[in-house]
């Protein structure tokens, strides 16, 4: 694990680090987190990183977001027990995802002009 942390960017580590405490129960399904301030300061971390740390487990359904209420733990987490996954794979997916795009495409393309 140590070595794929280095290969995570600083967000994605303590969005990982969060979703390992609340695998493990340190927080509570439903239980609403700390406050941004003090979360960064845990995770050693600035405020805009641990945002974008919530913002990542928010997208992954780990937390959810009440303003101006706060962050909360999901009433149920994702069934995966794998890490999140980091930016580069984030990153080659994407571009998987765009050459599949394009050749998509380049074939409606290629059918539409033979319809004229």
């Amino acid at each position: 694990m140590e070595a794929e942390s280095r290969l995570q960017a600083p967000f994605e580590q303590v969005a990982e680090k969060i979703a390992e405490e609340i695998r493990s129960g340190t927080y509570a399904l439903g239980e609403k987190l700390p406050n941004q301030r003090d979360m960064a300061e845990r995770y050693d971390v600035a405020i805009a990183t641990l945002q974008k740390a919530l913002g990542l487990l928010r997208d992954r359904g780990w937390v959810n977001s009440r303003a101006p209420i706060g962050t909360f733990v999901a009433a149920s987490i994702p069934d995966s027990g794998e890490p999140l996954p980091s930016l580069p794979e984030l990153s080659a997916t994407v571009k998987d995802l765009q050459a599949e795009v394009a050749s998509l495409r380049k074939s409606v393309d290629d059918l539409m002009a033979g319809r004229d």
